[in-house]
């Protein structure tokens, strides 16, 4: 009886594990920090395409957005929360025309947030930027782009309920190695271990 109690319950574990990875995609976890103390976290969805647009010169401009991208974290008394996506914009080299582009390449996670309110604000958006020469970023990644060490190319821009809004250098924006999957698996067989280990000692007593 209690080897198919174990059974059911890996089997549901399995079920749940595979249900919650085709329901939520396959999240990517990241960390950003900046001046006055910004910190946090945001998710993005590796699983679902990006929406890619091509103009007459040949750049693309790509959006990463899904349900499941959502974005959380402080900046100095305040904390926030809300919804993320991801936009890429990729030049050529060159332009039909042989000229050179002026825009540079850009990797700009965008955000609609909300919070507490503190001294009667509270923080609306965030966009955390990385910038960098034409033809650097090719093609819609999820992996942040390399950046030079000026300000301008990594910074964020963060708003709040009066219109307005405060802006200052990255720190970091790093992903994390260890996925949410992988996770939920190990936690899964923590609770296997857990049930099978009550279950031995019920019977021995």
């Amino acid at each position: 009886m209690r080897r198919i109690a174990v059974r059911f319950l890996f089997l549901v574990l399995l079920t749940t594990f595979g249900a919650s990875t085709s329901l939520f995609a396959n999240p990517i976890l990241y960390t950003f920090s900046g001046n006055n103390n910004l910190a946090g976290s945001f998710i993005l969805d590796e699983a679902t395409p990006f929406a890619t647009s091509t103009d007459f010169n040949g750049s693309h401009f790509s959006t990463l957005t899904s349900s499941i991208q959502s974005i959380s974290g402080t900046y100095g008394l305040y904390s926030f929360y809300g919804t993320s996506r991801l936009e890429i914009f990729d030049q050529p080299l060159f332009f039909p025309n042989g000229q050179d582009p002026v825009v540079p390449d850009y990797w700009i996670v965008r955000s609609t947030l909300s919070g507490p309110m503190v001294n009667g604000l509270s923080v609306t958006q965030l966009n955390l930027f990385i910038y960098t020469g034409a033809n650097l970023i090719n093609g819609a990644s999820l992996t942040p782009p390399s950046h030079s060490a000026s300000p301008f190319d990594f910074q964020f821009s963060i708003a709040f309920s009066d219109g307005s809004f405060d802006t200052g250098p990255l720190n970091g924006l790093t992903s994390v190695p260890e996925s949410s999957s992988l996770a939920l698996l190990v936690f899964g067989f923590v609770g296997i271990a857990a049930v099978k280990h009550k279950l031995t000692f019920r019977s021995r007593s």
